[in-house]
This record gives C-alpha cells, sequence and structure tokens, in this order.
C-alpha cells in the first residue's frame, strides 16, 4: 500500500485523534481504484492479445478445493448445514491440470490457496496436485490452510521439500465464552496441540486472532492460530446470519477484480466467501473452469456484472448485502474517487 509520506509522518497524531483507519481505508482504497481497467467490466472489443496481457497483469489470487470433503461441521461454516462428507467428490484430474497448465504458460507469480471449505489434508491427492503445480509453476507462492487435524510433523516437513510456501494451521474453541476468558483458552488450546504434536513454535502477536504461533521449517511459513470468529468473522455470504454486518454494506469489494475462487466441481466465485452449492449463491457463480478457461472466466460477461455491482458504494446486493470481509470505510473522500473511477471506465 502507498501511503503519503506527510501522512506516515504524523501516523501517531492521526491515531490519537483516532482518524488513522479511515486514512489507510483510504489509502488501500486508491491503491485498488488504480487496479481498475476496463476489461474488467466488458471486453469484447478487445483483442486476443489485449486480454491475455490484461489477464496476466491483474490475476493476482487462486483459491481452489482438490476435493470436497471436510471432516467438521462447524457452527461458522456453511458446512454446519450442507453436506460436504462425501469422499467421492473430487475435482477432476484433467480439470485440475489445464488449470495449472494454463497458469504454467503465462508464468503466473501470484498466490494459489488449495483449499476453500474443504480439509485439504483429508485426501492424500493433496500432495500429487500441489506437487504438479510446483513443477509447472516456480515463480507462484504456493499456500494451504488446514483445521490442523490431519497434521503431524512428517506432513509439514513433507509439504516443506515440496516447495510449498506457507501453511496455516487454524483451530477451533467456544467461541460464546466470556470475552475476558476466550484468549486465555485460545492461548492454552494451542500450547496443548503443538505439545501433543511435538512441535516447537513462538508466540506472535495475535493481531486479528485470539492466539499466533510460528512453527519453524526450512523454508515454508507456518503459522497455528484460532481465528477471532465473533470479532472478525462474517456471514459467508448471508448464510450465517448471527454474524452479518448490523447496516446494508456500501463499501466495494475487490476480491473479483484479481482473484478466482474454484469449487471442486470447477464453479468460479468471485469470493472466498461463496461457493456454488448454497442456492441463494449461484447467481453469483462468474463461470466453470470445465468448460472454459480461467482467463475466459476471469473476462465473462458475468464476471463483469458481478464487479458493476460490487464497485460503487451503494448497498451491495444478494449474498454480498450484510458481508463484513475487507472493508473499506466510504467518506466523502472515498465516493468521490469511486465515483471518478467509475465515471471513466462505464
Amino acid at each position: 500500500m502507498k501511503i503519503n509520506k506527510a501522512y506516515q509522518a504524523f501516523k501517531i497524531f492521526f491515531k490519537v485523534l483516532g482518524l488513522d483507519k479511515r486514512i489507510d481505508s483510504y489509502f488501500r482504497l486508491q491503491d485498488f481504484v488504480g487496479t481498475i481497467g476496463p476489461l474488467h467490466f466488458d471486453s469484447t472489443a478487445a483483442s486476443p492479445a489485449e486480454k491475455a496481457a490484461f489477464f496476466r497483469s491483474r490475476l493476482k489470487d487462486i483459491e481452489v478445493e482438490t476435493h470436497a470433503y471436510c471432516n467438521r461441521k462447524c457452527s461458522f461454516c456453511p458446512n454446519a448445514s450442507v453436506d460436504r462428507t462425501d469422499k467421492t467428490k473430487v475435482m477432476r484430474e484433467d480439470v485440475f491440470r489445464g488449470m495449472i497448465d494454463e497458469l504454467g504458460k503465462m508464468d503466473f507469480d501470484g498466490c494459489i490457496k488449495f483449499h476453500r471449505f474443504n480439509e485439504p489434508l483429508a485426501l492424500d491427492i493433496i500432495f500429487d496436485r500441489v506437487e504438479y503445480a510446483r513443477k509447472r509453476l516456480s515463480r507462484a507462492v504456493l499456500g494451504l490452510h488446514s483445521n490442523g487435524d490431519y497434521v503431524t510433523k512428517n506432513i509439514l516437513e513433507r509439504l516443506d521439500d515440496m516447495g510449498v510456501d506457507f501453511f496455516g494451521i487454524s483451530r477451533y474453541i467456544d467461541f460464546n465464552a466470556p470475552r475476558f476468558r476466550v484468549r486465555e483458552a485460545a492461548r492454552r488450546h494451542c500450547e496443548d496441540y503443538l505439545k501433543r504434536l511435538g512441535l516447537r513454535a513462538a508466540a506472535l502477536r495475535p493481531d486479528n486472532n485470539l492466539a499466533r504461533y510460528k512453527i519453524p521449517m526450512r523454508r515454508m511459513k507456518v503459522t497455528l492460530f484460532v481465528p477471532d470468529i465473533i470479532g472478525r468473522g462474517n456471514d459467508r455470504g448471508g448464510h450465517l446470519k448471527d454474524l452479518k454486518l448490523k447496516k446494508p454494506r456500501t463499501s466495494p469489494c475487490r476480491s473479483p477484480f484479481s482473484g478466482l475462487y474454484i469449487d471442486w466441481t470447477g464453479d468460479v466465485l468471485p469470493c472466498c466467501n461463496l461457493r456454488g452449492d448454497i442456492e441463494a449463491q449461484k447467481s453469483f457463480v462468474m463461470g466453470n473452469i470445465r468448460e472454459d478457461s480461467l482467463q475466459d472466466v476471469f473476462l465473462s460477461k458475468a464476471s463483469g456484472a458481478i464487479r458493476k455491482m460490487l464497485i460503487d458504494h451503494i448497498e451491495k446486493p444478494g449474498p454480498c448485502k450484510y458481508c463484513g470481509y475487507d472493508l473499506f470505510y466510504i467518506g466523502r473522500r472515498a465516493k468521490k474517487l469511486i465515483d471518478a473511477k467509475i465515471k471513466s471506465l462505464l
């Protein structure tokens, strides 16, 4: 994030006034608006070369499920009410390899995360898929998140040797416990977990989590943490009513402008919180990589229409209406910035 030097010099002063978060948000928004181009909304008049160049420059994040299965039914996850217990639901090999090969041809140097609403380590297929990706994407950042139930020291070492760049272990406690107790409970849970697996770790500043630890590896960055579900969670596209915003969202969403979020079926969604197997969210499917290339989905009419809905500072539709994920503070200057960008592009 590019921050004005004058502001950075006086940031402590603005923090005392309680304005630092709003100003930081404005600079984040400024950076985001600077990445938006006309092909995000309509690419019909662009040449094949222009489309390829735009796609290569804008795609930064991919999240993909290698299979559907999860061994848990957490109350704060849609899996509590949508069945994800069938281990035979696996992304087709040709579909996965086609996606990776397409990224290899464009020398993709962004980030690929091998998880969504599944538990990636539950099936050994994850190792073959990660290995294939690493061999063909030497510049990409590869990582995954796990609930930790299948983690062993040997598995961490195996992923490290395969060239995985980061691995997150997200652990869960009774998040409804009194707030003055929940952080201590998170700390104890993490330390008991580490002791059980025989792993060393250093405590880190929790930041937005209840507890956070760094597990040293040869090259792979491993973080163990307990997320702050009550304080920082979101409603997962309207599916979790207890975690929705109190007022409708007006903040733009940048996820579909730089990312593709792919279910095991090949369905592509605009955000990590949405999925194709929830009826109320199916209208937000941007395409399917069983039928089209990543580039075609990224530049599809459906993708452009979704971005048009999400770029403005007006109330968001459908599953995005009460979403609190990655918000921008929308003040007068932010509105002016967005309006100017929209006027120049749409």
